[in-house]
């Protein structure tokens, strides 16, 4: 990766309390390598970090309707407020590397920073990811679940031509579809940044022959189907381009998505439902649940 600036842009979010884990989750996959949460009587600041301020410029938009889809839910807006500052940076850009160690995340997959090697069972399939600007380690429950059932889906000599990754961020999805088999993968991304370091991270895991990262939506893929598409956003995305999905999913073929907090999951199978997938089984891990779907044979 290019060498990384000096200088730090934090943003400042008071928040309700209640909303902690699903601001710091959205954060944490929306582009911000630390976090930082002071707690307070009132309510909680979230501090979140990032190297270049163009990653917040994209980022305060989206922020803010996420507290707006949160408001629907629960009946009021958990983000009180948001200030953003730069900062010249004092060391503390390689110290959260400390907390980033080597992790089995499933039965076969492990995933460790390229500063770190991995100890553990033999034919583990180990991902290496750097996060890069802002795209953290992807080691969220979310995509924790995903992984996990990837591991499940991609057993027994089962060997998929095609998947595809929609939001693949640092491109651990993607790395993993390919590592447990899947000839081809595509992998797309709204943000140019991110598209940045999923290549990164191709190229060190030495998958650049089976997985293509590109920038930009499902209408990049064309009239493509795949047999396998993976999708960890969040509930309100999933519903909002639900259609799409289902679009792009072969006959008989499965659809996974993640990022859906619990008290959403009904609502999101009902969505997918009207569009011709039905719901095969959930998953979940503290707040979050992740959906295995089928198209229609």
């Amino acid at each position: 990766m290019p060498e990384e600036s000096k200088t730090w842009w934090r943003l400042r979010i008071s928040l309700r309390q209640w909303a902690q884990d699903a601001v710091i989750s959205f954060l944490s996959e929306n582009g911000c390598n630390g976090l930082e949460l002071l707690e307070g009587r009132s309510g909680h600041v979230l501090l979140a970090y990032a190297r270049d301020e163009e990653t917040f410029f994209g980022l305060c938009p989206r922020l803010k309707d996420y507290g707006k889809a949160l408001e629907e839910i629960h009946g009021n807006n958990p983000i009180l407020g948001v200030e953003l500052e730069q900062l010249q940076d004092p060391g503390w850009a390689d110290a959260w590397k400390a907390y980033f160690r080597p992790s089995m995340v499933s039965q076969r997959l492990a995933v460790r920073p390229p500063w770190s090697p991995f100890h553990g069972p033999e034919g583990v399939k180990v991902i290496q990811i750097e996060p890069g600007q802002a795209f953290g380690t992807g080691l969220h429950e979310t995509t924790r679940l995903c992984l996990s059932w990837l591991d499940d889906l991609l057993r027994d000599g089962c060997r998929l031509e095609t998947a595809l990754d929609l939001g693949t961020g640092t491109g651990i999805l993607a790395l993993a579809l390919a590592l447990l088999g899947v000839k081809r993968v595509v992998a797309l991304d709204l943000d140019p940044l991110a598209v940045e370091a999923a290549q990164w991270n191709i190229r060190i895991n030495g998958l650049e022959g089976k997985v293509q990262v590109l920038e930009g939506g499902l209408d990049l893929v064309g009239a493509r189907l795949f047999p396998l598409v993976v999708a960890n956003l969040t509930g309100s995305t999933l519903m909002g381009i639900s259609r799409e999905l289902a679009r792009v999913v072969c006959p008989g073929g499965t659809l996974l998505v993640s990022g859906i907090l619990g008290e959403e999951t009904e609502s999101v199978a009902e969505c997918f439902q009207s569009v011709g997938m039905k719901k095969l089984a959930s998953r979940s891990m503290g707040e979050w649940c992740a959906m295995l779907l089928c198209g229609a044979a």
